[in-house]
């Protein structure tokens, strides 16, 4: 039913949903049907429409031993989605400018879960490279994907890769004790390198972009390109390059500084 108030017509049931989302959220623990329609003011058959609905959605959860709701996965996945958007908008200007300084590749990758995937990036118009967006990152043979395991405890990165590695060129590190150390040398700088690792002749450098409310890792800057480009001196700085543009976009949300992601 749709109704006017002082803001305008509203739609009730909607009113409604939302705030049983809000009181199940407030609950802090599993709630029972009687006590979300007590809470809200609502008829039981009433919340109960409403909680069938957005458990469909899958906004709620409900066990279905006790019957009693929380909050879904799809809450979750939304915020997400704008975290994402936010994270882009912001370190747009920021690939653009790094690789009109740099001549190089500057690519965003966001982590999902266990992943990382490309999201964004500014390719040189002088050079031939094809475009990764969309593509899931290669974790222990890429800098991107080295910069986003270094960030995260050595435990829950052994169970993202394993013990045994695929190997993609002759540089490719194939155990977790190599690719251990390499996340120790990550730590210890603040990026990541690659050389050659996952494509021959191509090297890039990564460093993670942390959320400042709890430090994890949301995502994960790149500069990439051909090897014969440099040495090893100008690696290290498009990876201190690298770090300081991850650390200042840690600090924004993509409206200003000190924002969180």
């Amino acid at each position: 039913m749709t109704q006017e108030s002082d803001i305008g017509p509203y739609v009730q049931s909607v009113d409604r949903a939302v705030e049983l989302l809000g009181a199940i959220a407030a609950a802090g623990s599993a709630s029972s049907l009687t006590e979300l329609a007590h809470e809200c003011g609502l008829h039981r058959s009433t919340a109960w429409r409403l909680l069938v609905t957005l458990e469909r959605q899958r906004l709620v959860v409900r066990d279905p031993r006790r019957g009693r709701f929380v909050l879904g996965p799809r809450i979750t996945e939304l915020a997400a989605v704008r975290t994402h958007s936010d994270i882009v908008h912001a370190a747009q200007p920021v690939l653009e400018q790094l690789s009109l300084e740099t001549g190089e590749v500057a690519c965003l990758g966001v982590v999902e879960d266990d992943q990382v995937s490309y999201v964004g990036e500014v390719i040189p118009p002088l050079t031939s490279e094809p475009s990764w967006i969309g593509m899931p990152v290669v974790l222990h043979a890429s800098s991107m994907g080295k910069a986003f395991l270094a960030a995260i405890p050595e435990p829950r990165a052994l169970s993202i890769v394993g013990e045994h590695l695929t190997r993609y060129t002759d540089s490719t590190l194939t155990t977790w004790e190599e690719l251990r150390a390499d996340l120790q040398r990550t730590r210890g700088r603040g990026y990541a390198v690659c050389r050659g690792e996952l494509e021959e002749g191509s090297w890039g450098v990564a460093a993670p972009i942390v959320a400042p409310t709890d430090g994890g890792v949301v995502a994960v800057l790149c500069l990439w390109g051909p090897d014969r480009r440099g040495d090893e001196t100008r690696l290290a700085a498009l990876g201190r390059l690298a770090r300081r543009s991850a650390r200042e976009l840690s600090m924004t949300d993509g409206r200003g500084a000190g924002g969180t992601f």
